[in-house]
């Protein structure tokens, strides 16, 4: 964002409006009770958000695996706060429930990938194997 810009522009705005309101609520609305105008501190802000950070569509490239459901992000979870206890407190059983949870994880993604291949091909949809 050009901020040189947009102090050029704010002090450009025409800012007599929210001076004259009497009251909060007439300067922060959008319309003015007294000519109904457009031209309140909500008006002016949106106006200038428009012009210096106007919303663009957005394309997300790396789409998450389709195959990752809430169960296997709770598994993944799981397994990572066993493994932060493990690192904190390097003890035999924080290493057994670490160990017994990254297992637990790693056979679980092992198995759903399975899944998730095997629907693919039974489908006929090359595509996504």
């Amino acid at each position: 964002m050009d901020v040189n810009r947009l102090r050029e522009d704010v002090s450009q705005l025409d800012w007599s409006a929210v001076i004259a309101a009497d009251s909060i609520d007439k300067k922060v609305n959008r319309i003015s009770s007294y000519n109904r105008r457009p031209k309140i501190f909500n008006s002016l802000l949106v106006g200038l958000y428009d012009v210096h950070a106007p919303i663009r569509p957005v394309r997300m490239k790396h789409l998450p695996a389709p195959l990752l459901t809430e169960d296997l992000k709770k598994l993944i979870e799981k397994k990572n706060r066993a493994k932060l206890k493990y690192k904190i407190n390097n003890s035999d059983l924080n290493r057994d429930k670490y160990k017994k949870a990254r297992n637990h994880c790693n056979t679980s993604c092992r198995d759903a990938q399975r899944r998730y291949t095997h629907r693919s091909v039974e489908n006929g949809d090359t595509a996504k194997t």
